[in-house]
Parts: structure tokens; C-alpha cells; sequence
């Protein structure tokens, strides 16, 4: 006799899909908290409702998830920053 094989459920969106011009799921280059490292990730979730306005992503850099404020989010990245990131994440690989 077959397995029965379960059926998983998407887990349900919680928070805005969008916040102040940004996407879940958009990659952006920020300055992550508390440490203000610099960083590179996936934006997962936004907390508008918190004082700071913040989100969770993912770091590329560190593969954890991180959060950051969005007053810290680098909208046009300069080559030196790119490259900074592309260092860091060789090292921790």
C-alpha cells in the first residue's frame, strides 16, 4: 500500500507585501542593526507598526536573518560598497 504523502500549507504572509517603495523578496544593500555592518539580502518581512520601521531579510553575507531600520537601506550602492560585500561574503564561505 502507498504513503499517504500530507499536503503542506504556504504559511500565510504576515505583515504588508510592500512598505515605503519596497518589495518581500527585493535584494537590497543595507546597514543591518545593531551592529551597523554592512550587508546584502532578501527582504523577507516589514514591521510598519514599530516606532523604527524596520524588516527582517536574509543576509547573503552571513545567512542568518537579520533585521535593519529602513532610514538604513542603501538605495544606489556604489562599486566600493559592492565590493565590499563580495569580500565578505568569499570570506564566510
Amino acid at each position: 500500500m502507498a504513503k499517504k504523502i500530507k499536503k503542506i500549507k504556504k504559511p500565510k504572509q504576515l505583515g504588508p507585501e510592500e512598505f515605503e517603495g519596497y518589495k518581500i523578496g527585493q535584494e537590497v544593500y543595507c546597514r543591518r542593526e545593531p551592529d551597523k555592518k554592512l550587508s546584502y539580502g532578501r527582504i523577507t518581512r516589514f514591521y510598519p507598526e514599530h516606532k523604527n520601521k524596520f524588516f527582517t531579510f536574509i543576509c547573503k553575507v552571513c545567512g542568518q536573518y537579520r533585521d535593519a531600520t529602513m532610514e538604513e537601506i542603501i538605495d544606489e550602492p556604489t562599486e566600493k560598497i559592492k565590493r565590499s560585500v563580495l569580500l565578505a561574503m568569499a570570506r564566510n564561505n
